[in-house]
């Protein structure tokens, strides 16, 4: 098929309106969760020089930063929750259920893949894709197509490479649907026999009335232009990247980051405090600065005479440091603030003195959090995943089965029945044998 450029006004590099505003929130999420290394990569937006700061005391206060890492602990607790046990599957075909040792063809089982999206694409960018595709291996007959794993794949996109996006609604379900997808694709290719060079793919997914298309297009280095590399029908009734998480989302833990960012800015100060209040300033009132001597225990000191004849003093002087512990709680006020938020999105707004009580937040999530609805929207991405993969194997779309996620809140839901019918069943045994002791007495009379 002959390549062909694209024209300006169909460029499949044209961004969506909201991409730069989104990637900016989610660089501050990642930067936070990335450390120490990745805030001082950009010391103007994370560690800014203070007003009246010496250069000398700036750059020592970013040489000794140390980051509390709030936010990608928060990641794992999160996502520690939903992944608490290991995914299961109802009624999906043992076919598609052998797919799940190798979901992504890479190695990876499918729990590890679904954790992986949930906390890139849900808990740090707000949202991204799952794609589900099939190798590209042109086969000759079938005995070389037995021998292939030709099987359908999942692969995870997070939202920076999500470039574009159109939704639509469908005429006849009334459902939200996507109705163009176009992916950024940064892959290394060989050049000569030992480098290699960076390219550029776009992969443009389009719904229309005939079907499902995919046309590639390859950026030409030198120029820049957009050459396209053909498109094919793709066999599935829509666009096969089930969205995880919600498109156009904002970061759900930006604002944990961003007080994050806080922390990380008062702590530093409070350290480049403390440093300075143990710190003894050395003054000299009268003489020579070249006359004094260091402090040492055989070291005589000859301060000489200032302007009136007298002899000049030469002495130490400490900061007393009385803002020291105002910084030191409101570095506590900060990460008190951080664990709140937290627990707000495990298990919404609680009242009460215990409401920081892990045991607590496990067994009384509440219509107000938002990490349920996270899990449960996950569920149904993962569902859709499967029915892409059923699809493909012209299985159909329905036939992918369900998944039950094993959540925290769903382990403890089923202890509590457990406990509940042994309970039962005790309180049945003693029944029985209350009525067993009294007829026993009244048989002895």
């Amino acid at each position: 098929m002959a390549k062909k450029k694209q024209e300006a006004k169909d460029r499949a590099d044209t961004k969506h309106p909201d991409y730069d505003k989104l990637k900016a929130k989610r660089d501050v999420v990642r930067a936070v969760i990335g450390g120490v290394d990745e805030l001082l990569a950009k010391p103007d937006a994370y560690l800014p020089q203070y007003e009246g700061e010496t250069q000398q005391s700036y750059d020592l206060r970013k040489q000794s930063a140390t980051l509390n890492k709030y936010t990608k602990k928060a990641v794992k607790v999160l996502a520690g929750m939903v992944f608490a046990g290991p995914i299961a599957f109802d009624k999906t075909p043992q076919q598609i259920v052998d797919l799940s040792e190798n979901f992504d063809k890479e190695g990876n089982h499918i729990n590890v893949v679904a954790r992986t999206s949930f906390e890139e694409n849900v808990l740090i960018d707000g949202y991204g894709g799952i794609v589900v595709d099939t190798p590209s291996t042109v086969v000759r007959n079938k005995k070389e197509q037995a021998r292939l794993d030709l099987n359908p794949f999942a692969r995870i996109y997070y939202a920076d490479a999500i470039w574009n996006w159109r939704e639509g609604v469908d005429p006849v379900t009334k459902d939200k649907r996507l109705e163009m997808l176009v992916l950024r694709d940064d892959v290394q290719e060989p050049s000569g026999r030992f480098e290699t060079e960076e390219a550029i793919y776009y992969r443009a997914y389009e719904l229309t009335a005939a079907g499902v298309t995919l046309e590639t297009f390859k950026v030409e280095a030198k120029t820049g232009e957009l050459i396209s590399q053909g498109a094919i029908k793709i066999n599935t009734s829509r666009i096969p990247v089930p969205i995880a998480g919600e498109l156009g989302a904002e970061p759900p833990l930006y604002d944990i980051a961003r007080k994050n960012v806080e922390h990380f800015q008062t702590y530093s100060l409070m350290k480049s405090d403390a440093h300075k209040t143990c710190v003894p300033q050395r003054v000299i009132e009268g003489g020579s600065a070249d006359s004094i001597a260091p402090i040492a225990g055989d070291v005589t000191l000859f301060p000489g005479t200032g302007s009136n004849g007298q002899f000049g003093k030469a002495y130490f002087i400490e900061v007393a440091g009385a803002s020291l512990e105002f910084v030191r709680n409101l570095c506590k006020d900060i990460a008190t603030d951080i664990a709140s938020m937290t627990n707000s999105i495990i298990a919404g707004k609680q009242e009460g003195p215990d409401v920081t009580a892990t045991g607590e937040i496990i067994d009384n999530t509440q219509e107000t959090a938002e990490l349920r609805p996270m899990a449960e929207g996950f569920k149904d991405t993962l569902e859709r995943v499967l029915g892409f993969m059923a699809e493909l194997m012209n299985k159909g779309v329905d036939a992918g089965g369900e998944v039950v996620l094993g959540t925290q809140w769903a382990i403890a839901e089923q202890k509590q029945e457990e406990n509940a019918k042994r309970q039962v069943l005790a309180d049945e045994a003693n029944i029985e044998k209350t009525k067993a002791e009294a007829q026993s007495k009244l048989n002895g009379k």
